[in-house]
C-alpha cells in the first residue's frame, strides 16, 4: 500500500530541516500575538530581533506546541534529558504516520516538521505521539486556524495587523483585536447558513504559493472570516467590525467565507489569488 503523499514528502525533506531551531524557543521573549480557537499564538524575540512564532493550547502548559521560524516548522514537546540528546518520535495523524528526529534543548524537544506534515496537522482531528513505549494523544481542534495565524505572525515578523476605519465622517469603530473571533461550538461552526456553499462541497486545494489579502468589511455589520479547509469545513480566522480592515497571509488558491451574525455568507466564496489582493465584503 503506497504511503500518503504527506508522509513521503516528510521523509524526503526531514533531513534537510535538521539543524534548524538551534536555540531553545521557550527561553526567548514571548509577545502575545493572537488567541484563536482555543490556541495562544506568541511572537518570539531576542534582543529585539524576530525569532519566529509559536502556538500552544491555552491553559495547557504540558501540551505540545508548533513553532515557525522564517518559514520552517518544528514540533515542541517537553522532554527530560541533557542538551543535545537526540530524540526520535513517531507522529500519527488520523491514518498516517511519520518519523520525527530532533534534539532536546533546555528541557524541550524540538523536532523539525516538513510543510506536508504541518498541512496534515491542520486537516487532522487527532494526533498521537510515540516515544519508545510511551504514547500520548492530542486533539487538533482549531489547529487549522492557529497554524494560519502562526504563518501570518512569522511572515509579518511578529507585527500585528490592526483593523482600520474606512469612514472619515462617522466615529471609527473599535478595532478588532487580531485573532479574537468569537469561539463557536462545533455544531454552530459547521452550520453553513444562507448564501453559503453546502458543507464539504468546496474545499481549499493543496498549494505551496502564498498570497497576501486585505479584507475590508463594507457590509454595515460585524462579520467573521472563515477559511474552508481541505475537507471543505469552515475554520474561524478573525472577526471584523463594520468598516474594519484586516490583512491575512495564506496559501494562494485557498477559499474563504465572510459570515454575519445571522450566519449568512456575504459576497460568496472568496478565492485568495497569488500575490497581494484586496477583497470588499458587502
Amino acid at each position: 500500500m503506497p504511503l500518503p503523499h504527506w508522509i513521503r514528502c516528510a521523509l524526503s525533506v526531514l533531513m534537510l530541516l535538521t539543524g534548524l531551531f538551534a536555540s531553545p524557543l521557550w527561553a526567548l521573549e514571548r509577545h502575545a500575538y493572537a488567541r484563536i480557537q482555543g490556541w495562544e499564538v506568541h511572537a518570539l524575540r531576542s534582543a529585539g530581533d524576530h525569532k519566529g512564532c509559536v502556538m500552544r493550547r491555552a491553559g495547557a502548559a504540558r501540551d505540545f506546541g508548533l513553532a515557525r521560524q522564517h518559514g520552517s516548522w518544528a514540533l515542541l514537546i517537553g522532554a527530560a534529558g541533557a542538551d543535545g540528546t537526540p530524540i526520535h518520535l513517531v507522529l500519527r495523524v488520523d491514518t498516517g504516520s511519520a518519523d520525527l528526529r530532533g534534539q532536546i534543548r533546555a528541557g524541550e524537544a524540538q523536532l523539525p516538521l516538513a510543510h506536508s506534515v504541518v498541512q496534515a496537522l491542520a486537516q487532522g482531528q487527532d494526533m498521537q505521539l510515540q516515544l519508545g513505549t510511551l504514547h500520548s494523544q492530542h486533539g487538533l481542534q482549531g489547529s487549522a486556524a492557529a497554524i494560519q495565524k502562526v504563518t501570518q505572525c512569522d511572515d509579518a515578523q511578529g507585527q500585528t495587523h490592526r483593523s482600520a476605519p474606512r469612514s472619515t465622517t462617522a466615529a471609527p469603530p473599535a478595532p478588532s483585536p487580531a485573532g479574537q473571533a468569537p469561539l463557536l461550538t462545533q455544531e454552530a461552526r459547521l452550520h453553513m447558513g444562507r448564501a453559503c456553499p453546502v458543507l464539504g462541497a468546496m474545499a481549499s486545494p493543496h498549494s505551496t504559493d502564498w498570497g497576501e489579502a486585505s479584507f475590508v468589511n463594507l457590509s454595515g455589520q460585524a462579520v467573521t472570516l472563515f477559511w474552508l479547509d481541505g475537507a471543505g469545513h469552515p475554520q474561524e480566522m478573525l472577526a471584523l467590525p463594520p468598516g474594519g480592515e484586516a490583512e491575512l497571509t495564506a496559501n494562494a488558491g485557498h477559499l474563504f467565507l465572510a459570515k454575519d451574525d445571522a450566519r449568512q455568507c456575504r459576497g460568496g466564496v472568496i478565492t485568495l489569488p497569488y500575490g497581494r489582493s484586496r477583497h470588499e465584503i458587502r
